[in-house]
């Protein structure tokens, strides 16, 4: 196993039936190659919103697709058999069948977007450019910029950190007014996957499954929740103007954006966050909020499933 940094501050298989995108920027190949190659990942990193508080994790990855992401208020462990979500404020755990989980969203969540590359390119987003820009010092190393621009979202771009050999240390994410800033202080690329027993979730003393609600058959349907979008979201966020990187024209565009709807769980859902004022910025802007009838049928959709029909 080999350290490529310890601070203070050809691919082989791709998992699950991911291909590679069809073209990679060259700005990002590097990073892109060393991730796919290795047989494992693991990284101590912090995640600073801009003007919030900094969150310190960790997260493991290994090539046979399972992985863990913990933090001092919520962790994440996939098994391959399970994926099993922990709440340090409630403590409780909720497990979801592999074949239901939505792990992918996970994995490419603002947090560990840059490294999400390491299950495959595509998680990385549509990547429409890559420029690369200044170098700086960040916590004594020098690194290097590199500017990522996503297709069909111009409001969203991200800026990688990346060291000599090109593979990215850090990164900033910016969506619309929304920025975040994360480093890793420790990053470990690996020849050899880790032990399964790893990533299997040992509930902490006290900690008790979380109750499952069946979703109602009489919930929200899209219906409801697109009359919703279309008389206090638009044009602000129609396929045209896409404020912010966010789409709501179409279900297919609300869905599609891991940023926005996270299937089953309405309270980590950012279109949810915003329009309560959530630890995001209150939506809409300039208008009359949404009463709690309109917030609760969202929320109601989401948590079914957010199924189309």
């Amino acid at each position: 196993m080999r350290v490529l940094w310890s601070l203070a501050p050809g691919a082989g298989l791709l998992l699950l039936g991911f291909t590679l995108q069809a073209s990679v920027p060259a700005a990002v190949k590097p990073h892109v190659d060393a991730l796919t190659a290795a047989k494992s990942l693991s990284g101590k990193v912090t995640a600073t919103p801009v003007g919030g508080a900094a969150a310190k994790f960790s997260f493991a990855y290994s090539r046979s697709g399972s992985f863990k992401i913990e933090g001092s208020e919520s962790s994440v462990f996939f098994d391959g058999k399970n994926l099993t979500e922990y709440s340090a404020a409630s403590k409780t755990y909720k497990v979801t069948p592999a074949d239901q989980a939505d792990w992918k969203k996970v994995v490419s969540e603002t947090k560990v977007w840059a490294w999400a590359a390491f299950f495959a390119p595509s998680l990385l987003g549509e990547l429409e450019s890559a420029a690369k820009g200044r170098s700086r010092k960040v916590a004594g190393e020098e690194l290097t910029e590199i500017t990522v621009r996503f297709a069909k979202t111009p409001g969203r771009f991200a800026t990688l950190l990346t060291d000599a050999k090109g593979i990215a240390k850090g990164f900033t994410f910016k969506e619309g007014d929304k920025e975040t800033i994360v480093l890793a202080q420790e990053l470990v690329l690996g020849d050899a996957e880790p032990d399964a027993a790893l990533f299997a979730f040992v509930p902490p003393a006290g900690a008790t499954l979380a109750k499952v609600e069946e979703p109602s058959s009489s919930g929200a349907k899209w219906a409801d929740v697109q009359a919703i979008l279309n008389r206090t979201c638009m044009p602000c966020h129609n396929s045209q103007t896409r404020r912010s990187g966010y789409d709501f024209s179409s279900y297919e565009a609300v869905v599609g954006n891991p940023m926005g709807v996270r299937v089953n769980s309405p309270d980590d859902s950012m279109i949810l966050k915003s329009v309560r004022g959530d630890g995001a910025k209150l939506m809409p802007q300039g208008r009359q909020r949404l009463s709690q009838a309109q917030i609760d049928t969202i929320a109601s959709w989401i948590k079914a499933g957010a199924k189309k029909d």
